[in-house]
């Protein structure tokens, strides 16, 4: 049985709060990722396919969005995608393109 918890699988006397002790997992959670990144893989191609169909702007919100989950957001930039002029955001690509060799 974990530290924390008496032999009835309560918290132990003296757990500040009554909540999960610091750093402990939370198991709703780590099941949503798991189920996530079981989907992920298994649906892997199909994603794919479905992201290839999409067009430009549309793939880069999804990026955008992504985003959010693997790197740290810095401010709100919801619909910056949209708010480019089309000859500003054909540069920016084109720019991406150069810098990462994507042709």
């Amino acid at each position: 049985m974990n530290d924390y918890l008496n032999n009835k699988g309560k918290f132990k006397a003296g757990n500040p709060g009554g909540g999960r002790p610091k750093g402990s997992k939370n198991k709703s959670s780590e099941n949503i990722r798991k189920f996530f990144s079981d989907f992920l893989e298994k649906h892997i191609s199909e994603l794919n396919e479905a992201f290839n169909e999409l067009e430009a702007r549309e793939k880069f919100k999804v990026l955008l969005d992504m985003a959010k989950y693997v790197i740290p957001v810095l401010r709100s930039q919801d619909n910056i995608i949209y708010d480019l002029s089309d000859d500003l955001f054909n540069e920016v690509v084109e720019q991406i393109k150069k810098e990462y060799q994507l042709d």
